[in-house]
């Protein structure tokens, strides 16, 4: 199954710059550049008209892009402020083990950048799945652990910060034994490729019916 880039999401990126900009002062230019990358791969999978929860939203630069495409859509973070737009809204809140929304609020699920910061008792899948509705998806992208030592060194040469340094949070979790622990929580794994020259992956869930 192929997906582009399309031109819709792409005018939603130019028409979203300067309100980017405001909320990325803190972020050098490569971690701007590597966030985007990774909605690119994924954005696709999301859809038009969805209800989405963004677990780990940063300060909520995915509905800068597709806030416009949205309905009833959250993001959660420590690190968000309680900024809203139309059809979406940011919660300052902590990523634990349970998720403050009634069964079925959204039809997508994702998680950026997100899993590889959060121990095991944090991950809360059957929780996801909570909330989820049937069919909807979970849309998930996690670095290989090689990556750290990568990061390490961008962050030392000053050319990233690594998202105000929240790399030494991660855990090292490896990529396909995380899709093997979403998969016996109660998901279908419906598509995972590499990106950003195979250091990245993309994962894309659907609930087990």
């Amino acid at each position: 199954m192929v997906i582009f880039w399309t031109p819709k999401i792409a005018r939603h990126t130019h028409a979203a710059a300067l309100s980017l900009d405001a909320y990325m002062g803190a972020m050098k230019k490569i971690d701007t550049i590597l966030q985007r990358w990774r909605f690119r791969q994924a954005i696709p999978w999301i859809g038009s008209g969805k209800r989405v929860l963004d677990i780990g939203c940063y300060h909520g630069e995915l509905f800068d892009l597709i806030g416009e495409d949205v309905v009833d859509s959250v993001g959660i973070d420590p690190r968000a402020s309680s900024r809203r737009g139309r059809h979406w809204r940011l919660m300052p809140l902590k990523i634990g083990e349970s998720l403050p929304f009634d069964p079925a609020s959204f039809d997508v699920i994702t998680l950026f950048a997100t899993i590889e910061h959060l121990p095991p008792p944090a991950r809360s899948w059957k929780e996801c799945l909570r909330v989820l509705a049937p069919e909807g998806r979970l849309v998930v992208t996690v670095p290989g652990p090689w990556v750290d030592a990568i990061v390490d060194g961008l962050v030392a040469l000053n050319l990233a910060d690594g998202m105000e340094n929240s790399h030494k949070e991660h855990t090292g979790i490896e990529p396909l034994r995380l899709a093997k622990e979403i998969e016996s929580a109660g998901f279908d794994l419906l598509h995972h490729s590499r990106f950003q020259l195979g250091l990245n992956n993309l994962f894309v869930f659907t609930g087990r019916s």
